[in-house]
């Protein structure tokens, strides 16, 4: 919950911003909160930093303030990478949003149908989903031998194409089929030049999968029954040729 409300405070970035500066909670509070009573957030702002400081999430050093007054100044410790915004490399921060949210928000109903329904909520899953892609997206693409042979690339449940983007922006002779709920593919970015090469489908998993020489799932089974991984399992493999991976 700290490393949720350090995020969406947008403290974790401000802190990011500093540029290894060290900032008070009475300055961070300056930085993020439209509030007028700057004091009252300075001090939830100090507990949030200082229970994250704990866990070496933040760094901290004390330097003596105006009379015997102690002042605390706070920066990113080393992991707290994963959860900046502005290091254009992925994050792990709308994650850490949506991960708190979500259980509270979907009340036991099937994730997929409450996105459809909720347009916030299913905005948050994606930002998260495409952040959390690009720490993993950069490192596989580090490996060309991933890639030989593949002509075409089906991301299934690929959001608005970020992935296939990426893959395509280093292997350029892959084509890329970008499968996810029609509320989503709506939302995908087509007519940029980042992503020409990248077709977008709309279409239930559960029902059938293009046809690719490769299928690539991120963070898809887990949220399915058994019974319901078995059927996308089986429609992934009616899309694969012999050698298709």
């Amino acid at each position: 919950m700290a490393v949720h409300m350090a995020v969406k405070l947008d403290l974790v970035d401000a802190l990011s911003a500093a540029d290894g500066h060290t900032l008070t909670a009475d300055e961070l509070a300056v930085k993020v909160v439209k509030a007028e009573d700057k004091a009252e957030s300075a001090a939830l702002i100090s507990c949030i930093l200082r229970f994250l400081m704990s866990f070496d999430v933040v760094s901290c050093s004390t330097k003596k303030g105006p009379g015997s007054a102690v002042l605390w100044r706070y920066s990113l410790a080393p992991r707290c990478w994963w959860f900046t915004m502005n290091n254009g490399e992925g994050s792990l921060g709308p994650v850490a949003v949506f991960d708190v949210d979500e259980p509270t928000a979907l009340g036991g109903t099937p994730a997929y149908n409450y996105f459809r329904k909720n347009p916030r909520l299913s905005t948050l899953f994606d930002q998260a989903m495409a952040h959390q892609s690009l720490l993993v997206i950069r490192k596989l693409l580090e490996h060309p031998k991933v890639f030989d042979s593949i002509e075409v690339i089906v991301d299934v449940g690929g959001g608005t194409g970020a992935t296939l983007a990426l893959i395509r922006g280093r292997y350029k002779h892959i084509k890329g089929i970008n499968m996810d709920l029609a509320h989503v593919i709506s939302e995908a970015p087509s007519l940029k030049e980042l992503f020409y090469g990248v077709v977008h489908v709309a279409g239930e998993m559960f029902g059938s999968v293009p046809s690719g020489d490769a299928v690539l799932m991120k963070w898809m089974l887990h949220m399915q029954s058994d019974e319901e991984c078995m059927m996308i399992l089986k429609n992934c493999h009616k899309a694969l040729p012999d050698n298709g991976r």
